[in-house]
């Protein structure tokens, strides 16, 4: 899917409104409180249930939930992180989708990015390849190039699934743990910044990219994750208050 698409099929919130009810409710609508499939709509974003009384929307107990951008710039950022072959950074999702300050924009891009973490990771096999590099830190003469560089280990299959992972260090423990847990026998160029504490969310945004590069469904299997994850709060990622 390309821009000019993306602005037919879902240029307002009504129609955003309407992919999600058909991607949530494929079925037909039920009551998250109990789910009862006795549901009528009472307005045009909201339900009620006929056994509980429960009334609700179709973003509730979603990461969309509460949120106050637009599904529009939802959708358009959703598009623009999984069509950018290297990523596409905070302070580019404000500019080209006109929102207002670029706290919002981070905290837009990693609920995103949170939801295309994969929570259950299938063990690798085949022909493995495993490599580290170091990201960020400035280069303190040759011998002490990497002392204060975080470290990314990647691991691929051949020709199959890519996946990285902020590491401790290099140690050959710490990469038979890695090796353990996962095989079964462009980061500076688009995100300037990137902090030791948010290292392994991007590292999870390209590879989820990478994985999916060949996935025509690529959009809509990325807002069914978004359907199916909680939303974060901005103090869960920061560590302090949003306000």
């Amino acid at each position: 899917m390309n821009l000019v698409e993306m602005m037919k099929g879902f240029g307002d919130e009504s129609k955003c409104r309407n992919y999600l009810e058909k991607l949530r409710w494929p079925n037909g609508v039920t009551c998250p409180h109990c789910k009862h499939d006795k549901v009528y709509r009472i307005r045009r974003e909201q339900f009620s249930c006929a056994s509980c009384e429960y009334q609700f929307s179709v973003t509730v107990d979603t990461i969309f939930h509460d949120t106050h951008l637009p599904l529009v710039t939802w959708f358009l950022a959703t598009l623009l992180l999984c069509e950018a072959k290297k990523g596409m950074s905070a302070c580019q999702i404000k500019r080209s989708l006109g929102i207002k300050t670029y706290k919002t924009a981070w905290y837009l891009c990693h609920r995103i990015r949170s939801a295309m973490a994969q929570v259950e990771r299938v063990p690798l096999g085949g022909k493995v390849e495993m490599d580290e590099t170091f990201v960020g830190g400035r280069a303190r003469g040759w011998a002490n190039r990497n002392s204060n560089k975080e470290v990314v280990i990647g691991i691929r299959q051949r020709g199959g699934e890519l996946r990285f992972f902020h590491a401790e260090d290099v140690k050959s423990g710490t990469l038979a743990k890695y090796i353990q847990e996962n095989l079964s026998g462009g980061v500076m160029g688009t995100w300037h910044r990137v902090s030791a504490k948010h290292l392994q969310s991007y590292c999870n945004e390209m590879c989820f990219r990478f994985n999916n590069r060949k996935n025509p469904y690529l959009f809509r299997d990325t807002i069914l994750k978004l359907i199916a994850s909680q939303n974060i709060e901005y103090k869960e990622l920061t560590g302090q208050s949003a306000a």
